[in-house]
């Protein structure tokens, strides 16, 4: 039994060693401070495939907490650091908590 426990441990670390920290940063200057500030994006299932690889996270979904930014010293850059495994992934910046506050990007 302890054997098994062992093991079960020795795998559990192994996911968890695999995930990579990820900060995202967006400077804010031209449009000014915002109350809710989100990074969203494909986090959950990069590879579309059904099967979620960082299970923290959701896809797509303006109002995650997870992906909350933060501006602590008060200087317009904002930022927020993600635990995610290695991987292609899409993400937008959202001023609110809905999608008519995203970026549009040319």
């Amino acid at each position: 039994m302890k054997r098994l426990h062992t093991l079960c441990l020795f795998l559990l670390s192994l996911c968890a060693f695999g995930q990579t920290p990820v900060t995202f940063n967006v400077n804010m200057m031209s449009i000014g401070p915002s109350d809710s500030l989100h990074v969203v994006g494909n986090f959950q299932d990069p590879n579309y495939d059904n099967i979620p690889e960082n299970l923290d996270y959701q896809n797509w979904t303006p109002s995650a907490t997870s992906g909350l930014m933060f501006d602590p010293d008060m200087d317009f850059n904002y930022s927020v650091t993600l635990f995610l495994l290695p991987g292609r992934y899409e993400f937008k910046f959202l001023n609110g908590n809905d999608w008519p506050t995203a970026e549009v990007v040319p």
